[in-house]
């Protein structure tokens, strides 16, 4: 009798065990799917990569741009259902008033042979197309994101590298050594902002201000090297 008490035990034991492995297993293999699939949204490209003004698209104020930019594409929706996992600002900006957060994939690179890093546009459903920021997650090939910069007493692993406004721009250029040059400007008006549409305005150039460099690491994610005032 006790030997067969022992023996349920152990077999409940045993098989319970191996219940718990292989749910553990296929969550583990499920979101590797996801993490592949999140990345097959990004172009891959090599190093040295960079976004200058020359490419921004938003700075184009016809009215056809205008509405290319606000409508959400079936490749951004697509990327949204899996974007909330692997990526802290898609987490943090669907719960916004000013509704669910448009993500545009920009691009993935492989800083080295264990990790994956990809660069996104970020910006909410009603916000003037102008308002971007353009991001850069860094994860190992689990879809870990690499580093931890509590900030406000939230962990952000993600990084704004780039952006446009109404008044300043920021562009970057990500080298193979894993170095991130950003150069920060002022945006110049012919007219006072908001004194007249914005359509209706003239960008007449850039004032460069500074520059700011970050650096990839696997443990720290994306930290701050430098920092360089441009000359008056």
């Amino acid at each position: 009798m006790n030997k067969s008490i022992v023996f349920l035990i152990l077999t409940f034991f045993f098989s319970t065990g191996f219940v718990n492995y292989s749910n553990k297993v296929k969550k583990e293999a499920d979101r590797q799917q996801k993490f592949l699939e999140f990345l097959s949204h990004f172009k891959k490209v090599s190093l040295p990569y960079k976004l200058d003004i020359q490419t921004i698209e938003c700075f184009n104020f016809s009215d056809k741009a205008i509405k290319k930019k606000t409508k959400i594409t079936a490749a951004e929706n697509k990327l949204s259902q899996v974007a909330q996992e692997f990526l802290p600002s898609f987490r943090f900006g669907k719960f916004s008033r000013m509704g669910r957060p448009i993500i545009h994939p920009v691009a993935r690179f492989f800083p080295d042979d264990e990790t994956v890093a990809v660069i996104y546009k970020f910006r909410m459903h009603y916000s003037h197309p102008l308002m971007n920021d353009y991001m850069l997650a860094y994860f190992d090939l689990k879809g870990n994101l690499l580093g931890k910069t509590k900030k406000k007493r939230v962990f952000i692993n993600d990084q704004r590298i780039g952006f446009t406004n109404l008044h300043h721009t920021q562009v970057f250029t990500i080298f193979p050594s894993g170095k991130i040059e950003t150069v920060f400007y002022d945006n110049h008006w012919k007219a006072k902002v908001g004194s007249i549409a914005i359509e209706k305005n003239e960008l007449l150039g850039f004032k460069k201000v500074k520059e700011i460099n970050y650096q990839l690491d696997s443990r720290q994610g994306i930290q701050e090297i430098a920092q360089v005032n441009a000359r008056p």
